[in-house]
């Protein structure tokens, strides 16, 4: 009983994270623009990590607009790997940014 209600447990957990992280993917007929130069600002705090800007599609404007960079909370001893556009065979999408 002990491993059919863990089993239970395990695969209800799964079912939740995957409900929680999955994102639609939108494919974008157009390649974004170059990145743009930012300047960084100094450190806000000392664990503070640099999240460059990028390029998000605007639906309803139907072009890309451009997110500016910020600082985030670092996360201990994680390694923040940034978001990109990558071209597929139906278009381009974003590929978002994550702790590793």
């Amino acid at each position: 009983m002990k491993k059919i209600s863990r089993a239970l447990f395990i695969m209800l957990a799964g079912i939740i994270l995957a409900s929680c992280t999955y994102q639609k993917v939108v494919y974008v007929k157009r390649e974004p623009p170059r990145k743009k130069v930012e300047v960084k600002i100094a450190k806000p705090y000392q664990n503070a990590v640099w999240v460059s800007g990028h390029w998000k599609w605007h639906h309803r404007k139907h072009k890309h607009i451009w997110i500016p960079g910020r600082w985030i909370k670092a996360k201990h001893n994680r390694l923040w790997i940034a978001g990109g556009w990558e071209k597929t065979h139906r278009g381009w999408i974003w590929v978002e940014g994550y702790w590793k």
